[in-house]
């Protein structure tokens, strides 16, 4: 196995210029916890969002990947009567999502890995899926 490449953050937006710069020279991956701001009983409204960038983290430090995180705004579901929840459309959500893509296969990511632990996460995460493929055909 190669040794990965010690590095300051992992998380894109904590990067400079000139490490994004040398770290796209070596690879194309970056992972994209998807997640909520929503009610969830006792546990802070932000959990369905740590947890997925806590996953994307440990997988990108065994890859050498990057994380692009802070994207807790999706549609939540079942909990838009909570003061605290931020509810987002599907559809709302995908075409964030799909500009989100775009602009990082422009920059060089060619492998995004997007993933969430929250239930209807399918709903935005597998629109996309299928719409970025139809019309980059970069999986």
């Amino acid at each position: 196995m190669i040794p990965l490449k010690s590095m300051r953050t992992r998380f894109l937006p904590k990067m400079t210029h000139g490490e994004v710069c040398e770290y796209i020279e070596r690879n194309d991956i970056i992972y994209v916890p998807l997640g909520t701001c929503e009610v969830h009983g006792t546990f802070p409204l932000d959990v369905e969002n740590t947890a997925p960038e806590a996953f994307a983290l440990l997988m990108a430090e065994k890859t050498d990947g990057l994380v692009l995180g802070s994207l807790p705004y999706f549609f939540c579901g079942a909990s838009p009567i909570s003061p605290g929840t931020i509810q987002m459309s599907v559809a709302d959500g995908l075409s964030y999502l799909k500009a989100i893509a775009h602009s990082l296969l422009n920059q060089g990511f060619r492998r995004q890995v997007y993933l969430s632990l929250h239930g209807p996460a399918f709903l935005t995460g597998g629109a996309l899926a299928v719409d970025f493929f139809d019309e980059t055909k970069c999986p």
